[in-house]
């Protein structure tokens, strides 16, 4: 039995200022660009709104695969792995912004890992 600090947990981020929307299918990326030096993710949606999520290191202290791991479409993950996770919506401001989820202590991740 899993205790309650190692269970995965869906956490939502909405970025409200940027991209509005009820639907994610309101949403696609306009690019995506991998750098030695950065991972950039631009995100658009129907009302010709756009956001930029820069992953980077301005300090020098590691590339940016140590730090981005993997993202995932939502139809990529299967209705039962939703079953075994607990979900913070705490981060869910506006009803009418899109949103997006982070898994803390993901099992994919973990999985992932141990291949290496």
């Amino acid at each position: 039995m899993s205790s309650k600090t190692d269970r995965q947990v869906l956490e939502l981020w909405q970025p409200v200022n940027h991209l509005k929307g009820k639907f994610n299918w309101e949403m696609y990326f306009s690019n995506i660009t991998r750098h030695n030096a950065y991972l950039s993710i631009s995100l658009k949606e129907l009302r010709g709104n756009s956001l930029e999520i820069n992953y980077d290191d301005p300090n020098k202290v590691c590339p940016p695969e140590y730090v981005v791991w993997a993202f995932r479409y939502t139809t990529e993950i299967s209705h039962t792995e939703h079953l075994n996770v607990d979900w913070d919506l705490s981060g869910r401001k506006d009803p009418d912004a899109l949103y997006f989820f982070k898994m803390r202590n993901s099992k994919f991740i973990i999985n992932f890992y141990t291949l290496l």
